[in-house]
């Protein structure tokens, strides 16, 4: 049985690959086209990732930060829609570190353990130069989206802060 989902501009059938099927509406969405080019640009390689499972690795390489202006960009559009997004992002990053898991058992588990993550941020330059309460809020992020509570985390602190986290990092 397939069942849809609907933001006021996209609607989305709900069946096995959640976050191809909104990016691929997205794609085809006013959304799109209101997007700065270099989000529109972003979008395409989310949905060539995600045709191939492959998430984890656009994240890994662009980085966490562009994403989530990502989504912003997204939310100042359409509120709905950059929700579904996340939430279909979140579920899409689970199944590629259980498939992961299932492949290579330890080394993934390890790689992606909320300590180990920490403690690799935590060797690094640009983390070691940054102020007590940058470091601070670096810290909160990663337990926030260990918990799958980052919206909600930037909720409660603003956007201005992680914001300006990124500008000043």
């Amino acid at each position: 049985m397939c069942t849809f989902a609907q933001t006021q501009k996209t609607t989305v059938s709900v069946s096995t690959d959640h976050l191809l099927q909104i990016l691929e509406a997205m794609h085809k969405s006013h959304s799109y086209h209101s997007l700065p080019s270099s989000e529109r640009v972003l979008l395409v390689e989310l949905l060539a990732a995600a045709e191939v499972d492959q998430i984890t690795h656009l994240i890994d390489r662009v980085g966490f930060a562009r994403i989530a202006q990502f989504l912003d960009h997204v939310t100042k559009i359409d509120q709905r829609e950059a929700n579904l997004l996340e939430h279909y992002l979140i579920q899409e990053l689970n199944q590629e570190t259980v498939a992961a898991v299932n492949h290579s058992h330890d080394s993934v588990i390890q790689a992606r353990d909320l300590q180990t993550q920490i403690n690799n941020l935590m060797q690094t330059h640009l983390y070691t130069s940054m102020n007590q309460q940058d470091k601070q809020l670096i810290v909160d992020l990663f337990v926030a989206a260990q918990h799958h509570n980052v919206t909600e985390f930037i909720h409660k602190i603003g956007y201005s802060k992680v914001l300006a986290l990124v500008e000043r990092t």
